[in-house]
């Protein structure tokens, strides 16, 4: 696992919080895919990745949970945005 510290700014706290990430390989292979073709949907992550939709969706729900990911747009002409 890769652990990685992202700081964020609370707006209604002075102070600055820092979030860490504990990264699995299989999180860094989607976040690969998606800094080289943001515009892919799951359906064509997952046939890039050779993984079924539902576990492609799991790791995306779980990054944007974590607000590592987000997706801009709609589901089949949006983009993800990568936040860190």
């Amino acid at each position: 696992m890769e652990k990685t510290t992202q700081t964020k700014e609370n707006p209604t706290q002075s102070s600055v919080q820092s979030v860490d990430f504990q990264f699995t390989k299989k999180d860094r292979e989607i976040l690969k895919v998606i800094q080289q073709n943001p515009e892919l949907t799951q359906r064509e992550i997952a046939s890039e990745l050779g993984w079924t939709v539902d576990r492609v969706k799991y790791y995306l729900n779980k990054m944007k949970k974590m607000q590592v990911i987000k997706r801009i747009g709609s589901r089949h002409k949006g983009h993800w945005e990568i936040l860190l």
